[in-house]
């Protein structure tokens, strides 16, 4: 493999995301966008979650359980993939779907959608808070997509992958507010593909996968350039961190748009891939809204 990756699970996703780990249960969870379910996997056991026709993302909850973006709603289930709690109805536009999430370090849920057709400006980041309310934070978006926040919780990175950027918003984290647009922390023009998932590491540096780059770029907090990392296939998605020690840098990716000669000529494109991380990670925030009442 390219880089020091290994192959951690031969999906074939169409478009797989979002590889959270779970440190709770040692378990790594990861997305089947298209495929309309989330899988987990334990050791060598491993269970599949079908949710509907689309999941855009998932994340862990405080309380045990997942939360995934299902369709048209907000979906919670436990452990043993049983739904444990009512749906929250989230409308998506017609010609969007959801799109990447993360919770904030005070277990709020940050949520986007996406344009199907990849030009549209159908694209928001929305925010489910600890009273199952969502609220819009950003709108006029073509692919809202990869979310993170600094150490000390007061940036918001973010990812619009029309733009060849990395944003930086101020973050109101004791009260859950999106702030004023910072001068972005990189560019990645001049570099094949588009920014697509991005994940924080303990040192504070931002990692991101380039979607049709078959790139991870790995920058400072301060904005320079201190990796570039080939991966084993163009389509790239999303890196998280995971392990015992969250040592092990884990990469989704997907073949969406290949025809049977693309993905012929592109056999890795769909699978999970692993390789050691230079910096340890940080355990993913939780959602502290719980479905089953209180926190």
């Amino acid at each position: 493999m390219i880089a020091g990756w290994r192959l951690a699970q031969p999906f074939g996703f169409e478009l797989g995301e979002h590889p959270v780990w779970d440190a709770r249960t040692r378990t790594l969870w990861c997305v089947d966008v298209y495929g309309g379910a989330v899988v987990a996997r334990c050791g060598t056991r491993q269970r599949r979650h079908k949710l509907g026709s689309t999941v855009g993302a998932m994340a862990l909850r405080e309380d045990g359980g997942v939360v995934a973006l299902v369709d048209q709603s907000i979906v919670f289930f436990g452990r043993g993939g049983r739904t444990d709690g009512d749906p929250i109805p989230v409308p998506v536009p017609d010609g969007a779907r959801f799109n990447d999430a993360a919770c904030d370090p005070a277990g709020r849920l940050l949520f986007g959608t996406a344009a199907r057709d990849g030009r549209s400006p159908l694209g928001e980041l929305r925010m489910l808070d600890a009273v199952a309310a969502v609220t819009p934070c950003l709108d006029g978006l073509v692919e809202s997509n990869g979310l993170g926040w600094s150490k000390d919780g007061r940036i918001l990175y973010f990812i619009d992958s029309i733009e060849p950027a990395i944003r930086r918003y101020d973050y109101d984290v004791e009260r859950g507010q999106v702030g004023p647009r910072r001068a972005d922390l990189a560019c990645t023009d001049g570099y094949p593909g588009f920014p697509d998932g991005i994940a924080i590491d303990s040192a504070d540096t931002v990692w991101v996968a380039l979607w049709q780059g078959g790139r991870v770029h790995r920058y400072s907090s301060d904005g320079q350039l201190l990796e570039v990392i080939r991966t084993p296939t163009p389509g790239v998605t999303c890196c998280g961190f995971g392990g015992a020690s969250f040592d092990e840098l884990y990469l989704a990716s997907g073949w969406e748009g290949l025809d049977a000669q693309g993905r012929a000529g592109d056999p890795h494109a769909g699978h999970l891939f692993v390789r050691h991380a230079p910096v340890p990670g940080l355990p993913a925030a939780r959602l502290s809204f719980s479905p089953r009442g209180g926190r």
